[in-house]
């Protein structure tokens, strides 16, 4: 193994809950290379959100060491940097935060980044103008509640 293409390298990763009464994740082993494509399948309670959770550094594991673009997430002291700079997610319930308007909810993947205000507010802008939103001049300043499944589902957290 060349660690150095892996991007995501887990090894015996184990999760339980309820005080180990639930074992989410078991001894998971998984190596993903930069570029390459991964599908986390399975049934329904079989560890697939608890493994992603992990991998974004939303969760901790019980055991096991989980490295992703080689930061150890069991270590690693500032995991926000982390988050804000090196992942992005798409959840399955889209979690816009619906009193902020749209361009601000883009906006708020780069707090942690020390960018200014007036360049965050530039860069989500462009950020929309890349997703090529037909009508980006009506929807930058409107409550997200007014977006169609599909623009809400490609604003939730992006990578910027």
């Amino acid at each position: 193994m060349n660690n150095s293409e892996n991007i995501i390298e887990i090894h015996d990763l184990k999760k339980s809950y309820d005080k180990g009464k639930i074992k989410a994740l078991n001894g998971i082993n998984l190596e993903v290379k930069k570029g390459e494509f991964a599908s986390i399948m399975g049934p329904s309670g079989s560890g697939k959100s608890t493994l992603l959770n992990m991998i974004g550094a939303l969760d901790n594991a019980d055991e096991g060491s989980i490295k992703v673009s080689g930061i150890d997430l069991t270590t690693a002291k500032d995991l926000n940097k982390f988050r804000s700079q090196k992942i992005g997610f798409v959840f399955q319930m889209h979690n816009l935060i619906t009193n902020l308007s749209v361009v601000e909810n883009v906006k708020i993947s780069m707090y942690e980044t020390k960018t200014f205000i007036n360049e965050m507010r530039k860069r989500a802008l462009e950020f929309l103008e890349l997703m090529n939103f037909s009508n980006l001049s009506d929807i930058v300043s409107q409550n997200p509640t007014k977006l169609s499944c599909g623009e809400d589902k490609e604003l939730s957290l992006p990578e910027l």
